[in-house]
């Protein structure tokens, strides 16, 4: 394995398609990681857009306003 391994969609995002093959081939794209930073990401959107709807979660702070 040559390389650095890649754990974010935006580290995936400079990759020429040659690279990109050569990572999924050799195993160094963390899917995982990726997955569940997206998820993450996922959840706070929604989370704030209810938020802005004047609906909180359990467990869940949010920087927006609720009216």
């Amino acid at each position: 394995m040559t390389g650095p391994t890649y754990r974010t969609r935006e580290e995936l995002r400079g990759l020429r398609p040659e690279e990109l093959v050569a990572a999924l081939r050799e195993g160094r794209i963390d899917e995982a990681a990726i997955r569940a930073a997206h998820a993450a990401d996922r959840a706070a959107v929604k989370a704030a857009r209810l938020a802005r709807n004047g609906v909180t979660l359990p467990g869940t702070t949010t920087d927006a306003p609720t009216t």
